[in-house]
């Protein structure tokens, strides 16, 4: 049992164009108890052991391939690619953050993501997991 919840659901709602190398911000927060994640540069950060979800769906015949970064470190990627029709990814991991420390979604390549307010498939997500 912790003393403070924490979780963060984030999603976009409308297309993003990301360059290599760019921080995804998610324009859509459902979730920020806790208050860890920050819309102003889309990471996320707390000292628990925290479930890491990350999904997204390509704008037809485009690229969508993102990486889970945990401070610097590469953590872990997702890919999507259909040649005339959109395609989807989705990843998850077990991390351990201490006090400070940051992980958040950043772009491969050159990303072009589906959002829309009614179709949110781009997305973000942690929480705390209980002994």
């Amino acid at each position: 049992v912790w003393s403070e919840a924490v979780a963060v659901s984030v999603a976009l709602t409308k297309h993003l164009t990301l360059a290599s190398d760019q921080i995804a911000k998610y324009n859509k927060v459902l979730v920020n108890e806790g208050e860890d994640y920050s819309e102003t540069d889309g990471k996320f950060s707390c000292p628990q052991v925290r479930q890491v979800n990350f999904s997204a769906l390509s704008q037809k015949g485009n690229l969508a391939w993102l990486e889970l970064y945990h401070g610097k470190e590469y953590i872990e990627s997702i890919w999507a690619f259909t040649e005339n029709a959109y395609a989807s990814a989705s990843n998850s991991a077990i991390l351990y953050l201490q006090k400070g420390a940051q992980v958040y979604i950043q772009s491969a390549a050159d990303v072009y993501l589906f959002g829309t307010t009614s179709e949110m498939y781009t997305t973000f997500s942690g929480h705390f997991i209980t002994s």
